[in-house]
């Protein structure tokens, strides 16, 4: 008998790197479903949606998933996941920056929708794998009941998406694929040529948070909050002077410089907030570095913390610390502090060089290398 062909949903975005992505499937033997992920959209206020947006599923994007597609000849399948978006990935966020934390929308969405929702449909479908456009590796060690896999930077570094994916689980990790983590974004762009989808190579890429219609969060956190997380108060510097007043805790992030409105010479970065007198800190540079971080909800790719992050472990857990998407990471110790009944770990990171803007609900990954031990959520 012939030997089934393995069943391959692909999240399908119309951009250049998903498609690629399954055109590679295609070409290696694979039954390839394109899916298409319709995510909420914000309304900019209009009562008649008609202006909705989001820049992960616009109309034009949609068409030149359409156009790959049939250009594949693979069937096209829709995926509803507006009202779990909103509910998960823009209900959160609001809440989390309401409370004075920077939230990372990218990491949730990773965990609870691409990689969660799309899980369970692959599933409901007798699917065997998932497969998306993100740069990042999977690695399979050993074979049959003891293979595991790990998770690895991209080839492509400049590129590399391993920062978001960080809460993957082994569970997940058996049924994902990256196709084109082992390439460099010129590669992929070579690829597309060579597939005839010119059209489709020339888009520009996106680069702020999906659901933001002009990339303006002032905007949207005026028009989607309520009033009372918007009240004015206090600017504050570290020796308890006032000088000035703020529109809102929520319109700004650790670190900011710029729209302050405080003057005196001198520049003034935003270094914390103060949520019982409802006062925005501020201080000089030097102020907003910290040695060390800590962390909740902290989670392993292996499914367990290192041995030596274990409380009460005399040796070190050395690590590569990245305390966002953009930065170098840094070398850093990695101990475990607390593990509550819930099962939320808490832990705390020691930077060996001092770190700026650490910043309360932002992600610090864990790394060795090239490889993603886990990671948590700065608190």
């Amino acid at each position: 008998m012939l030997k089934r062909k393995k069943k391959v949903l692909i999240g399908m975005s119309g951009g250049v790197d998903s498609s690629v992505a399954a055109c590679l499937l295609k070409a290696q033997g694979y039954e390839v479903v394109g899916v298409h992920m319709k995510y909420w959209a914000d309304d900019k206020g209009e009562n008649d949606h008609r202006d909705a947006f989001n820049k992960c599923c616009t109309v034009d994007s949609a068409v030149k998933t359409i156009y790959v597609c049939s250009k594949l000849k693979i069937p096209l399948l829709i995926f509803d996941f507006r009202d779990d978006f909103q509910k998960q990935i823009v209900k959160n966020y609001l809440s989390a920056t309401a409370a004075g934390l920077t939230p990372n929308p990218c990491v949730e969405c990773n965990r609870a929708v691409k990689f969660g929702l799309f899980l369970e449909k692959m599933k409901e479908m007798g699917a065997d794998f998932v497969a998306t456009g993100h740069y990042a590796r999977i690695r399979k060690v050993g074979c049959g009941a003891n293979s595991s896999y790990e998770l690895l930077r991209a080839k492509d570094e400049t590129k590399d998406q391993s920062y978001f994916l960080y809460t993957l689980t082994q569970e997940k990790l058996r049924h994902i694929l990256f196709p084109i983590g082992g390439m460099r974004k010129s590669e992929v762009r070579a690829c597309a040529v060579r597939y005839g989808l010119e059209e489709i190579n020339e888009q520009k890429e996106s680069q702020n948070l999906c659901f933001l219609p002009n990339g303006s969060r002032e905007e949207f956190l005026l028009r989607h909050l309520k009033k009372g997380a918007m009240t004015a108060g206090p600017i504050i510097d570290k020796h308890g002077n006032v000088l000035g007043s703020h529109n809102g805790l929520p319109l700004y992030t650790i670190g900011q410089r710029k729209g302050i409105g405080v003057g005196g010479g001198r520049p003034l970065y935003v270094i914390g907030k103060d949520r019982e007198k409802n006062a925005l800190l501020v201080g000089e540079e030097q102020d907003l570095y910290q040695n060390s971080a800590e962390l909740k909800r902290v989670t392993f790719v292996s499914g367990k913390p290192p041995e030596k992050a274990i409380l009460g472990s005399r040796a070190r857990c050395v690590i590569n610390a990245k305390i966002r998407y953009r930065n170098q990471g840094v070398k850093a110790i990695l101990r475990i502090i607390k593990t509550r009944r819930s099962g939320d770990i808490r832990a705390r990171v020691l930077f060996k060089s001092p770190q700026r803007a650490v910043t309360s609900g932002q992600s610090v990954v864990f790394y060795q290398r090239k490889k993603i031990l886990g990671g948590g959520i700065i608190i």
